[in-house]
């Protein structure tokens, strides 16, 4: 979807990935745009991402995201069946959208923010 609608180049965005996960580039000095300098910061806590991706599959988003937006929705859409779908992905940049059945997170972003209350991004 992001490539089709021209919100990622995959030649730039795999350009970047090797020169940032290249070994010889262990610090961020060799980085040369926005792009490679946030690859950069998923790759200095890529532990804690994976912790944080399973705390996601293991832990019941959707009802931490409940308990935070229902207050504030009408009952009549307060609906499992008109939840969207969840993705948390690598979105290239500080980001979180929401389209029609689906909500678009970027994994760091969340990371951060969930750091302060779980499921607080995707319920904005």
């Amino acid at each position: 979807m992001m490539i089709s609608e021209g919100a990622m180049d995959t030649t730039t965005f795999k350009s970047d990935m090797l020169k940032v996960y290249n070994p010889v580039n262990v610090e961020n000095s060799s980085l040369q745009n926005e792009s490679q300098l946030y690859h950069y910061q998923y790759k200095k806590i890529l532990p804690e991402l994976e912790s944080y991706l399973k705390r996601l599959n293991s832990t019941d988003v959707v009802d931490s995201v409940k308990k935070l937006l229902y207050p504030f929705l009408p009952q009549r859409i307060q609906s499992i069946e008109l939840f969207p779908k969840l993705y948390y992905l690598f979105y290239g940049h500080l980001d979180a959208t929401g389209i029609s059945g689906l909500v678009l997170n970027d994994l760091l972003l969340s990371y951060k923010i969930d750091s302060f209350k779980f499921g607080l991004l995707t319920s904005h």
